[in-house]
Formats: structure tokens, sequence, C-alpha cells
């Protein structure tokens, strides 16, 4: 089995019109590295990097934390499922899926 980390990061390289940056799920596996989009944006004083997670401070942070958190364990399990499956997948491969709303099904 690769081993692999995910974590949740303000992309601070980009911004939209109200000055938000959004929120993406960092995937490495072998040392590769890919990201994959929550759709949730806020501004970087409202990010906890330490926790990943949005501050209490920020009024949707109710709304928010539980989404980008069920992403990630989202990604986590269909990296576990690949696994256990015997295919190997690069952090490309686990953002394919994602990316592209295709099952694991059709994506082998």
């Amino acid at each position: 089995m690769k081993k692999y980390s995910l974590h949740l990061v303000l992309w601070i390289h980009h911004k939209n019109d109200r000055g938000e940056n959004p929120i993406y799920i960092k995937i490495t596996i072998d040392r590769k590295t890919s990201y994959i989009a929550t759709g949730y944006h806020i501004l970087p004083k409202f990010w906890d990097k330490k926790n990943e997670l949005v501050k209490n401070t920020y009024k949707l942070h109710q709304h928010i934390n539980p989404g980008i958190t069920n992403k990630k364990n989202q990604v986590s399990q269909k990296i576990v499922e690949l696994q256990v499956a015997g295919k190997n997948s690069s952090a490309k491969e686990v953002k394919a899926i994602f990316s592209s709303g295709k099952n694991m099904l059709n994506f082998f």
C-alpha cells in the first residue's frame, strides 16, 4: 500500500471578487501532490491553518466545516477503497475521480 496524506488548505494564490480564497483538499500519494477544490471560499483571517478548519468567528463556520470535513473523508475513503482493491492510484488519478464526477467503477 502506498502512503498518503490529506490536508485542507487555503489556496492563497487566487481570490474571488469578494477577496475570498478557495479551500482545497491537498492529496499527497508517494510524494506526488494534487489539489481538489471544495467549492468553499473564505477570507484568510477566518482560516485556522493549524486545525485546517474555518474559525468559529466566521458566521458560516457551522455550514462550511462539516462540508469540507465530509469532502476530505470521502477522498480518504476512496483512496482506502482503491488500495484494498489492489489499485494503487496516484494523486492525479484520485483527483480525476472527484473532478470528473466519475465513480470508481467507471474510472478503471
